[in-house]
């Protein structure tokens, strides 16, 4: 994940992508956690992006948590204007290929005030995967 005042370039899932911070319109932190025989193997950690371009996410993984959790306070001050935070109903939005009323919930959203980005954080999206 790279950054700069005028694009954001992401290693995603589909290769490089690459938006402007004003086309963000969600992000939310991602925790992915390898369990082989009930044990746990490993943790992937991340910030997934959806930009008002492309309804597939962008899934830009970190090493460690702490990498992560500073980018996605990155992000969000480099793009106030993005919903924050995992919430189901917005990912129903999403894969149910109704992503247009998602970002037309988010064009109504840039009329209103900037939110103070204590306020932005939401909780992370923690799942579990089994190897076996």
């Amino acid at each position: 994940l790279v950054c700069n005042g005028d694009y954001i370039l992401a290693n995603g899932n589909d290769g490089l992508r690459l938006m402007r911070p004003e086309d963000v319109v969600w992000m939310y932190r991602h925790t992915l956690t390898q369990r082989v025989y009930g044990f746990k193997a490993g943790s992937t950690h991340g910030v997934v992006l959806y930009s008002q371009d492309s309804h597939k996410p962008v899934n830009a993984s970190c090493k460690k948590q702490d990498e992560a959790d500073r980018a996605f306070f990155e992000l969000q001050k480099l793009c106030p204007k993005a919903f924050v935070g995992y919430d189901k109903d917005m990912i129903k939005q999403a894969k149910k290929k109704n992503y247009h009323a998602l970002v037309t919930a988010w064009n109504a959203q840039q009329t209103a005030p900037v939110p103070n980005s204590s306020e932005g954080y939401s909780p992370v999206e923690t799942r579990e995967q089994d190897g076996i």
